[in-house]
């Protein structure tokens, strides 16, 4: 008469352990939602990255029409080399 109450018990039990281990390693497994000050550095990390390829950008752009103005004999003035490194409207 008790052993099937012994056999019951044992598999609850086990049950109930392998539920609570389940549980605890999967909580230390969770990754949490990201701190909002992290957010704020990733962010101007973000816009610095952006700011340096649109200087790169300008810059290139200056380099080809000074190569090109080399190869055609044209004389750029500062005023239309600069044009070149005034910032653009982006949108989006």
């Amino acid at each position: 008469m008790f052993e099937n109450w012994v056999v019951i018990l044992a598999v609850a039990t086990s049950i109930a352990v392998g539920l609570g281990l389940g549980w605890m390693l999967r909580g230390r497994n969770c990754v949490g939602a990201p701190h909002r000050a992290e957010l704020e550095r990733l962010r101007s990390e973000l816009r610095m990255a952006v700011g340096l390829q649109a200087d790169k950008d300008a810059r290139i752009a200056t380099l080809e029409a000074d190569l090109e103005a080399e190869r055609t004999g044209y004389v750029r003035f500062e005023h239309e080399r600069c044009a070149a490194r005034m910032p653009q409207r982006q949108f989006g």
